[in-house]
């Protein structure tokens, strides 16, 4: 997947604005990897960094710490409104069994980064 240098974005106006472009460009269910211990360990990594760049970018300094708790927030809880979108936009049903630890991961990585 080809890293989107930050400064060719523009800015967006919400921090879900930000996150609903950054899953659906970023997360689609077709162009990601199975979860194998390679992605998981590393791969997931990598994109959570290159998430976090682009999503500060997006929301600006001043939003950033909000970002991240929001970020937080959808991963100790399933039924989140975050977690709701990110299941619309990237057709992935990350609730399910196999899917959650794996989102809950992907969102504190990003939010940690931030």
């Amino acid at each position: 997947m080809a890293f989107t240098h930050p400064s060719t974005m523009p800015r967006l106006r919400s921090i879900e604005d930000a996150l609903r472009q950054e899953f659906s460009c970023h997360y689609m269910a077709d162009e990601l990897p199975q979860w194998d211990s390679a992605f998981l360990t590393e791969g997931l990594a990598d994109m959570a960094k290159d998430s976090a760049t682009r999503l500060r970018h997006s929301v600006g300094d001043d939003q950033a710490p909000i970002l991240a708790a929001r970020l937080r927030e959808a991963a100790d809880a399933q039924g989140h409104a975050l977690v709701a979108m990110i299941c619309d936009v990237t057709w992935i049903e990350w609730t399910e069994e196999e899917n959650w630890p794996v989102l809950q991961r992907l969102l504190r990585l990003i939010a940690d980064q931030i």
